[in-house]
């Protein structure tokens, strides 16, 4: 298998207890999960697309990458607000979690995900027994070489604008403690600046494996969108906009991070975002094929 290459992975494939295979993700509040929109489910299925995204010539891992995949009513994952943003990374995880029971999966695994807000403090939490989880951030820098304080971008603002500057400011936030997932008056607090957005095809060449994966991850299909499984904080001298990472089907691939929700001195506001999700599957290290179908796509035979 190669970069690039599809495999005909198949999430629900010697799976006997189905109720692995679908997650529903909960409206939720402040002191417990959820994704402040709406119920909204999630079940594998055998019709999704794969692709490698990586592989590790050393150990002979394999990472695939899917599609991008709506949920059973047949739209994107909808993140809302502050209960949305402060969750996000849990659900977007869980979620994910339900396409990796498959034949070749490594269910061995263990992934982490981050909860909370960064200045109450931040709670870790653990996927375990399932070989998938949400792309994330780090996933795609790695494969694009992005670094926020060095990298060189057309659009002056994507990396240099204020990235690690901390701004101290009265604001109303999202926590943990109230039911809705938002403070109940402005709190005086320091942010830092920990967001950005670039274009893909600035970091990887239009026509690379890598690229092909990451932005146009679909048969036939042009510029794609889905979610990514990690936050960040448009902080200003004014107000902070806490923000959750994707990739938008514009501008030849853009990373980009929508604000589900701000606060500043007199009010908070809610923001809400529709986007698909991307599962990342690991294979365990002594995978093996009976070969490529006719279509091309790699079978996984153990």
């Amino acid at each position: 298998m190669q970069v690039g290459d599809y495999v005909a992975y198949d999430p629900t494939k010697g799976v006997t207890d189905t109720s692995k295979l679908t997650y529903t993700s909960p409206v939720g509040s402040g002191p417990s999960h959820g994704n402040g929109h709406s119920e909204q489910t999630f079940t594998a299925n055998n019709s999704i697309e794969w692709r490698v995204l990586s592989k590790n010539e050393n150990t002979g891992e394999v990472i695939l990458i899917s599609e991008p995949i709506k949920n059973n009513a047949g739209v994107g994952f909808t993140m809302k607000g502050a209960i949305g943003y402060l969750y996000a990374e849990q659900e977007l995880n869980e979620i994910c979690k339900v396409y990796g029971y498959g034949v070749g999966a490594d269910t061995t695994k263990t992934f982490t995900y981050e909860t909370g807000d960064v200045v109450e403090g931040i709670d870790r939490g653990t996927i375990t027994g399932s070989g998938a989880r949400s792309i994330n951030v780090d996933d795609i820098n790695k494969i694009t070489g992005y670094e926020p304080t060095t990298f060189t971008t057309s659009d002056t603002e994507g990396t240099t604008y204020n990235y690690g500057n901390s701004y101290t400011h009265s604001i109303f936030y999202p926590t943990k403690a109230t039911q809705d997932g938002k403070s109940t008056g402005a709190v005086n607090r320091s942010d830092v600046y920990t967001t950005y957005w670039y274009i893909g095809s600035e970091a990887l060449k239009d026509l690379t494996a890598s690229y092909q994966t990451l932005f146009r991850n679909k048969t036939n299909a042009s510029y794609i969108s889905y979610w990514i499984a990690s936050r960040a904080i448009d902080s200003r001298s004014d107000l902070s906009g806490f923000t959750v990472f994707c990739v938008h089907d514009t501008y030849e691939g853009f990373v980009f991070p929508e604000t589900i929700g701000g606060g500043n001195a007199h009010e908070w506001k809610d923001g809400e975002y529709d986007l698909s999700i991307c599962s990342i599957v690991y294979l365990k290290p002594n995978v093996k094929t009976s070969g490529q179908n006719e279509s091309g796509a790699w079978e996984i035979s153990e």
